[in-house]
């Protein structure tokens, strides 16, 4: 199991925020619980959006008035029979806090305080955070409802809280009835997989850019090797990177992998597991048709480090190898999850330093 501290850790950067900010930084290192600590970070996010102003926006309002006010609606005028009493309907925009990323974090708040292993000075946090949202109405927490929401220009620190909200909602982690937390969402290998993926690009999006290397670090496509129009053809999957980047004169493809066990069991008892082929046939495929595409853009000289990353944790072995041919070097790598966030930072900018 992955320490809860550290679990926060890999949500903050898959969030794009760095744990180490003010309105970010919990107390994880005394927590053991994770829906305490999310009920901190946003109590702690509130207070910093209430400093600021909360976020406002143009609401069209449909309102029976005697005065002319933005543009008559005729047809619920004329359905009612507002003009016998000297009244018509009237469409008009205001300027509300009442809007749908306001109403998700009242809700949100709302089922975080029903917890019933909150602690109570949280409680006391989320209680305050409440009577501050008095013009905001809640509404119903679903998946659907996070689509709907639309945030202009930089809004980190809502965007962070909203994160929190959606993995609440959508991992059920509160019963509304009675209470009780649930945590099942973190033992599913998808969501796992997923999160573990998007924490390492958004790591090395940061960690390098503080390194003072702007180099952009995403998913690439890559073209298969196959000459002519059949290179084009419909039925051939697309082939996509998890990460790669260029750092330290070398092209790097990393591929994150996320399972319970990093080797596939051995055929004998007394052999050691193995490293799971697929995995490798998959990286060493990216390798090639990478190399491909560097000669293409007249880059041939240039070594490609091929990377497989799988977490591991408490009580698992960990491994590191690397494998050469050619410029090339094929290295497979466990990161131990169950240690502080310091060694997993110092540990992931080693594997990608030059001298690795």
């Amino acid at each position: 199991m992955i320490p809860i501290k550290n679990l926060y850790f890999m949500l903050c950067y898959a969030w794009k925020v760095l744990p180490e900010k003010s309105w970010a930084k919990v107390g994880a290192e005394d927590s053991n619980d994770l829906l305490n600590l999310f009920a901190d970070a946003m109590v702690r996010g509130f207070q910093l959006l209430r400093k600021r102003g909360f976020f406002r926006s143009y609401v069209t309002e449909l309102e029976e008035t005697r005065q002319i006010r933005g543009k008559i609606s005729f047809m619920d005028s004329l359905r009612k029979l507002s003009h016998e009493q000297g009244k018509m309907y009237c469409n008009f925009d205001e300027l509300t806090h009442n809007v749908l990323p306001n109403q998700i974090l009242k809700s949100t708040l709302l089922l975080l305080y029903r917890y019933r292993d909150l602690d109570h000075t949280l409680k006391a946090g989320i209680s305050e955070c409440l009577q501050c949202l008095d013009m905001v109405d809640a509404v119903r927490l679903d998946t659907k409802v996070f689509r709907g929401v639309r945030m202009p220009g930089r809004q980190s620190v809502y965007c962070f809280l909203l994160n929190i909200c959606r993995i609440i909602v959508e991992g059920q982690m509160v019963n509304e009835k009675n209470g009780r937390g649930n945590f099942s969402i973190f033992e599913n290998e998808k969501f796992m997989a997923r999160l573990f993926e998007e924490f390492l690009r958004s790591f090395y999006q940061f960690e390098l850019m503080e390194a003072g290397a702007r180099v952009p670090v995403r998913r690439q496509q890559l073209r298969w090797l196959f000459e002519g129009d059949t290179a084009r053809s419909p039925h051939l999957p697309g082939m996509e990177t998890d990460l790669m980047f260029r750092y330290g004169g070398r092209q790097l493809i990393m591929d994150a992998k996320f399972y319970k066990e990093m080797m596939s069991a051995g055929r004998f008892e007394q052999s050691h597991g193995k490293l799971r082929s697929p995995n490798l046939y998959q990286l060493f495929s990216y390798m090639i048709n990478c190399e491909d595409e560097l000669k293409r853009q007249g880059q041939e000289d240039m070594p490609i480090h091929g990377i497989l990353v799988y977490p591991v944790a408490e009580g698992k072995v960990s491994f590191h190898e690397s494998y050469a041919f050619g410029l090339h070097r094929l290295t497979v790598f466990s990161i131990n999850l169950n240690q502080s966030h310091h060694g997993i930072k110092k540990d992931l900018l080693e594997l990608v330093s030059t001298e690795a």
